[in-house]
């Protein structure tokens, strides 16, 4: 027959098992880069551009959608246009990092340092597919920077033939929040 106690010692234990598994994973807590996937997805849904004037764009200029169970974070530049660019957002090990595909023909691997600043993530290139620095174009660095909960700047550097060539910035407001 089992005693009092044992009853209460597995009821306690069952019990914090249970409630251990029902909450969110406390190592990804703990990565600095899986902190910041989670700012990235509050960024899914559609985003229009903002000219120089203020004026907001009626058409989804970039999309953020979450895939992979919110493992992956997908950014697309210039939606449905044929010079649309892919950004995919995921960590590797405890490292957050985006792996682009653009028009350029490169594949860039760039990898965010984790600073204290949560509005603000800055990424440097440190590998990437199909490209040699010393003759691609790429982009070398990306910066994301959040306004308000509704507005964010992109800025990213881009290089060719070894040297900075230029910088695109964009000035984006959300269109739609979606969940994922």
């Amino acid at each position: 027959m089992i005693s009092r106690i044992s009853l209460a010692l597995m009821l306690i234990t069952g019990g914090a098992l249970i409630a251990h598994s029902q909450q969110p994973d406390q190592a990804a807590n703990t990565i600095p880069g899986a902190h910041r996937l989670t700012h990235l997805r509050n960024l899914v849904g559609d985003w229009a551009s903002v000219d120089g004037t203020g004026a907001v764009g009626k058409k989804p200029f970039v999309r953020y959608t979450s895939i992979a169970n919110g493992r992956a974070i997908v950014e697309r530049i210039s939606v449905g246009a044929p010079d649309e660019i892919m950004n995919v957002y995921h960590l590797d090990g405890r490292t957050l990092q985006v792996t682009q595909f653009s028009p350029y023909g490169s594949h860039p691997t760039l990898t965010y340092p984790a600073t204290a600043d949560r509005n603000k993530l800055t990424f440097e290139r440190t590998g990437g597919a199909s490209l040699d620095p010393a003759v691609s174009e790429f982009i070398q660095s990306m910066e994301l920077r959040m306004k308000s909960p509704d507005e964010l700047d992109l800025h990213w550097v881009r290089h060719k033939d070894g040297v900075a060539v230029g910088t695109l910035d964009f000035t984006l407001r959300r269109m739609t929040k979606s969940k994922g």
